[in-house]
């Protein structure tokens, strides 16, 4: 009987703070690259190419089960682990300690590594899987991060805290062998260049989005694939075999990942081609000094399976974000076993261009998981795709349902009462459906259509377009009081400016009433579209607006 073999998952841990952590475009633009090569580049230099398989990706079957010369191969790298058979125990703790060492030279200890081994013989993948991120679950809750070593006192401190290497400066400071490396992999940056439209470039700074003076916001999206680890289960459900098994989790994420990639990519093209003069009179494209090519509002920060962040221009971050998920749900996954269709939630935190990058992308994922609650209680096994989004005008509390108690609930009106598993504000509907099954109450379709109605001047569609003075009026009178909100609607429509009908979809009658009444079961649609008065731009047309 031949030597039982191992296999081994690996999973990097300190992601967000390495990628995140700093508020320069360029360290977070390196630090992604250099997450990305971890397995891509760094697990394959330490495995070496001497009787290994590394190009899991040209290869179906197994290599190692019928070759015993080969003592590592490498059987998926995705969604932000990488899986190894070794030819033993033995072998793959030796690359893990390579790994281990590498990742400590590299990051200073800002990065690390967890890795489950599992000996096994091969004969029942769908177990040995199961065991092994059984394994990996538990020795992530007894990781304990590593703290990097701080500088000492006889030596020069860099903005992040590290000792400082003599050697590598910039902007006149001196930084890390951490941040060097990022600001070096940054500049090479070409791991998006095949996203890009011809005659265009991906910024390097936040400040190069496309905001005009005073409106300094930008939005930080993060999207995130549902259920997929079921997904991928049920794609492997009563496989054992591992000639079977392998050859279809390869394949699984091969495609999930160039899905997810081909989506990104026609999001950026519709938005290159939805630029037109009317939209660049909101949009201040910047130019690159050297090419001359302008920068798009926009730019991939993490494409990694479903794991998706990007930045751009705060004002069309929603717009962004509600594309992408649509067009996610049209490019349906072709595998082997018939096509499959993949729906994913977003987050979107807009805030200001130097607050805080780390906080910013916590909230978007926060807003993420948000979406995720409401569409799974709402409907578990066919959630559907849906956005939420939070605009940061000052400091804040971590918490966001704290925030949102304190600023969406109006003064003397009770709390939403309504039997629901996910948190309810009066002045808020969020998150909402962006394509599947919901109440139309929680459409972003009508939502939209809202907006449209009341900040756009469609005069075939009212008699009369509201004042934008109007409109800013009625939203700051929602945190007055809901007293203070019928009156005012009542005035307006005095002088026949008339909120726009919105249908309330629960057998309710529609809103606003003949009394000026535009809250039922103490929540309002009316808020959502004012508070995106400065942040959405209708001229940036993505796709058909049929009603």
């Amino acid at each position: 009987m031949s030597e039982q073999k191992c296999l081994t998952l690996f999973d990097v841990t300190g992601i967000q703070e390495f990628v995140f952590g700093p508020n320069k475009a360029k360290e977070n633009i390196g630090g992604s690259i250099y997450v990305q090569q971890i397995f891509e580049q760094g697990l394959k230099e330490c495995i070496g190419e001497n009787n290994s398989t590394l190009d899991w990706e040209n290869h179906q079957e197994l290599q190692i089960v019928a070759d015993d010369s080969i003592r590592a191969e490498i059987v998926y790298i995705g969604g932000g682990n990488a899986m190894v058979v070794f030819n033993s125990k033995t072998t793959a703790v030796e690359i893990t300690k390579k790994l281990s060492k590498k990742l400590l030279d590299d990051t200073q200890a800002t990065l690390g590594v967890v890795v489950a081994h599992l000996e096994t013989d091969l004969d029942n993948f769908q177990h040995d899987r199961k065991e092994l991120f059984d394994l990996l679950r538990k020795k992530k809750k007894q990781f304990v991060n590593s703290i990097p070593l701080r500088g000492i006192s006889i030596t020069e401190e860099c903005a992040d805290g590290l000792p400082t290497p003599n050697s590598k400066k910039t902007d006149k400071n001196f930084v890390s062998k951490t941040t060097a490396h990022k600001i070096k992999l940054a500049e090479k940056d070409s791991q998006f260049d095949d996203l890009l439209p011809e005659g265009y470039l991906f910024p390097k700074e936040f400040d190069d989005l496309g905001q005009q003076e005073g409106e300094s916001h930008i939005a930080v999206v993060h999207i995130d694939g549902n259920s997929m680890g079921r997904f991928i289960d049920k794609q492997l459900e009563n496989i054992t075999d591992y000639s079977v098994a392998i050859p279809n989790i390869r394949d699984i994420s091969k495609k999930i990942r160039n899905l997810y990639r081909r989506v990104f990519k026609e999001m950026v093209k519709n938005t290159t081609e939805a630029l037109n003069e009317n939209v660049q009179k909101r949009i201040k494209l910047k130019y690159d000094k050297k090419s001359g090519l302008p920068f798009l509002p926009l730019r991939p920060i993490i494409l990694n399976g479903d794991d998706v962040t990007f930045v751009c221009d705060g004002r069309i971050g929603i717009q962004l974000a509600n594309h992408f998920l649509k067009l996610l749900l049209e490019k349906e996954l072709e595998l082997d076993s018939g096509n499959e269709a993949l729906s994913a939630c977003a987050g979107i935190a807009i805030v200001k261009s130097h607050f805080p990058f780390y906080r910013a992308y916590e909230l978007a994922e926060e807003l993420c998981g948000s979406a995720k609650k409401k569409a799974k209680t709402l409907n578990k096994e066919n959630p559907g795709s849906w956005m939420d989004y939070h605009i940061v005008y000052s400091g804040f509390q971590l918490d966001l349902d704290a925030m949102r108690k304190e600023q969406y609930n109006v003064p003397g009106m009770d709390a939403v009462s309504r039997n629901v598993e996910y948190p309810q504000y009066n002045l808020l509907l969020r998150p909402f459906c962006v394509a599947g099954k919901a109440d139309k109450y929680y459409q972003w379709k009508k939502m939209f259509y809202l907006y449209r109605d009341l900040a756009v001047d469609y005069k075939e569609k009212k008699p009369k377009t509201f004042p934008r003075s109007r409109l800013k009026n009625l939203r700051n009178g929602f945190i007055t009081s809901k007293e203070e909100v019928r009156q005012i609607v009542i005035e307006n429509a005095s002088r026949n400016y008339n909120l726009p009908a919105f249908e309330i979809g629960r057998g309710l009658e529609n809103l606003p009433n003949s009394e000026g009444e535009i809250f039922t079961e103490k929540q309002t649609p009316y808020f959502e579209p004012l508070e995106l008065l400065d942040f959405y731009i209708p001229e940036l047309k993505l796709e058909q607006e049929d009603r």
